[in-house]
């Protein structure tokens, strides 16, 4: 009986280190591709615990430089037309 119980407990340890280190692959994965400025991926954690904490706030992160950075883009378009009129005046 004991041996069963650790023969269980080894294979559920196993499966608990597989989802850990398969979360740090695409956590880490998906923070390379926000370095890049590619936000097309959000970070998928199908667990309840500080794993889920830190998806939530990277796709935070990613969905806020995302914004940012297309306001910014937009008010340096609008800064570029704004020039342009005046150097043509």
């Amino acid at each position: 009986m004991f041996c069963v119980v650790l023969n269980y407990t080894c294979i559920l340890r196993f499966d608990l280190l597989f989802i850990f280190c398969t979360s740090l692959v695409s956590i880490n994965r998906i923070i390379k591709k926000i370095s890049q400025m590619d936000f097309s991926e959000t970070v998928k954690v199908k667990t309840n615990d500080e794993f889920a904490e830190v998806a939530a706030s990277i796709n935070l992160l990613s969905n806020e430089l995302e914004k940012n950075i297309s306001e910014l883009n937009a008010a340096n378009e609008k800064l570029k037309v704004e020039i342009d009129r005046k150097k043509n005046r």
